[in-house]
C-alpha cells in the first residue's frame, strides 16, 4: 500500500468519515483527486499534505518527506528524501526525551500538598507527568523507549 494510500486511509479513521467524498470535504479538495492519490496515478501535492497534516497532527513536511521519499523517480532526490527523514527521525531521538523531562519538571502536574508518593523527584512521577503532556504527539511512542533508558540509566 502506498504512503499517500495509507495516510489518507488513517484520515477516515481520524475523522470517522467512510468515504472518499466526506474525506475530499475535510481535506477540502475534490473526490476525483482524493481517488487518484488512493489509486496511485498522482502523489499530494504540498497543500493536501497541509491539510492531512491537520487532520493528523502530523508535521506536514514529514508527510511530503515520505510521499517523497517513497514515489521520487530521480534517485538523487530520493535519496535526499529519505536522508532528510533519517536525520529528523535521529535529531528527535536525540534531543526530545531532555527536553520532556525538563518541563515534566517545570509544570507541576498537582498541587504541593497532594500526597500520594508522586513527587517531582520521582521517577513515576516524571514518566507520568511527560506522558499527560505528550500522549497524543505523534512522536511519543517513537522516544518513549528512549525516555525509560534515560531515567533508569
Amino acid at each position: 500500500m502506498s504512503k499517500a494510500k495509507e495516510l489518507l486511509l488513517e484520515c477516515k479513521i481520524k475523522l470517522g468519515v467512510k468515504t472518499d467524498y466526506k474525506l475530499a470535504q475535510a481535506l477540502k479538495t475534490s473526490t476525483a483527486r482524493i481517488s487518484d492519490y488512493m489509486s496511485g496515478k498522482r502523489n499530494p501535492d504540498a497543500y493536501a499534505c497541509m491539510q492531512i497534516g491537520l487532520v493528523l497532527p502530523r508535521d506536514p513536511l514529514l508527510i511530503l518527506a515520505e510521499i517523497e521519499a517513497e514515489t521520487e523517480k530521480n534517485e538523487t532526490r530520493k535519496l535526499f528524501w529519505k536522508d532528510f527523514l533519517l536525520q529528523v527521525r535521529q535529531a528527535t531521538r536525540r534531543g526530545l526525551p531532555m527536553l520532556l523531562i525538563c518541563i515534566a519538571f517545570l509544570f507541576p502536574a498537582r498541587p504541593a500538598a497532594a500526597d500520594d508518593g508522586l513527587t517531582s523527584h520521582n521517577v513515576y512521577y516524571v514518566k507520568s507527568r511527560i506522558s499527560k503532556i505528550f500522549r497524543k504527539s505523534a512522536i511519543w511512542s517513537e522516544v518513549k523507549l528512549d525516555i525509560a533508558l534515560l531515567l533508569h540509566s
